[in-house]
C-alpha cells in the first residue's frame, strides 16, 4: 500500500473525515472549527464550510451523497448541501460536544451520542427529535446503525457497547468484555458482526444478534481510535 496523496488545508488537527457513497467527494472535520470539501482523487479544494463555534468531531453523508452532517464540540448538528456547500439547518442535538453521527440508510435519521452519556435520533428533514436512548452511565464516543437499519449500536467511556431496538426504543443486548474506553464501532456489511475498538488497545469482533464475543484481535501498542 503506498500514499497516494497528502491534501494540507486545516490549521489544526483533523477530527474526522468522510466520503461521499459515489466515492468522488471527501469532506474533513477539524480542530480549527471547519468543514472542508474536497475532490477526492485530486485533492482539490471545493468548499470551506464554517458555522460550528467550536471543533468540528464528526461527519457523515446521506446515502445519496447530497447532504452532509457534522457535528461538533459546541453541541449542534448542521445540515450541508454538498454542492453548494450552503448551510441548510442547525439542530441544537446536545447541550454538550457531540463525538459521533450516523444516518440511517434510507436517509431519513440521525443519531447522534455524546458528552452527555445519551443518544439521540432525529428527524434529518425537519431537524426534529424524534427520541432519546439513555443507560450509558459514561460519555457516548461512538454510534453506528446496521445496514438493514433495525438496529442501534453505541460505544461508551462505561467500556460497554449496548444494541438498540429503535421501534422497543430499549436495548437488546449489553456486551461486555472490553476493559477500556470503547473508541469506535462499525457493523459488517451483511449486518451481522460488530466490531469495536477500545483504549484498551484491542479490536474485538461480536456476533449481533446473540452479542457473543468472538474474537479478540490484539497487536496495536496504544488506544485503537477506529474500524
Amino acid at each position: 500500500m503506498r500514499c497516494v496523496n497528502t491534501i494540507p488545508g486545516h490549521a489544526n488537527w483533523v477530527f474526522s473525515v468522510a466520503i461521499s457513497p459515489h466515492g468522488q467527494i471527501l469532506a474533513s472535520g477539524s480542530r480549527d472549527r471547519t468543514i472542508k470539501i474536497w475532490h477526492l482523487k485530486t485533492g482539490q479544494l471545493l468548499h470551506t464550510l464554517t458555522g460550528h463555534a467550536k471543533w468540528v468531531r464528526c461527519l457523515a453523508f446521506t446515502p445519496d451523497g447530497k447532504t452532509l452532517v457534522s457535528g461538533g464540540d459546541d453541541g449542534k448538528l448542521n445540515i450541508w448541501q454538498v454542492g453548494t456547500g450552503k448551510l441548510l439547518n442547525t439542530i441544537p442535538a446536545h447541550s454538550t460536544p457531540i463525538y459521533s453521527i450516523a444516518i440511517s440508510p434510507d436517509g431519513k435519521t440521525i443519531l447522534s451520542g455524546g458528552y452527555d452519556k445519551s443518544i439521540k435520533i432525529f428527524h434529518l428533514d425537519m431537524g426534529q427529535l424524534g427520541y432519546v436512548l439513555n443507560g450509558h452511565s459514561d460519555k457516548v464516543y461512538a454510534v453506528a446503525i446496521s445496514p438493514d437499519g433495525q438496529i442501534f449500536a453505541s460505544g461508551s467511556f462505561d467500556n460497554t457497547i449496548r444494541l438498540w431496538q429503535p421501534k422497543k426504543r430499549k436495548p437488546l443486548q449489553i456486551l461486555n468484555g472490553h476493559s477500556a474506553w470503547v473508541t469506535s464501532i462499525a457493523f459488517s456489511p451483511d449486518g451481522q458482526l460488530l466490531a469495536s475498538g477500545s483504549y484498551d488497545k484491542t479490536i474485538k469482533i461480536w456476533q449481533v444478534e446473540t452479542g457473543k464475543l468472538l474474537t479478540t484481535i490484539t497487536g496495536h501498542h496504544s488506544y485503537v481510535w477506529s474500524v
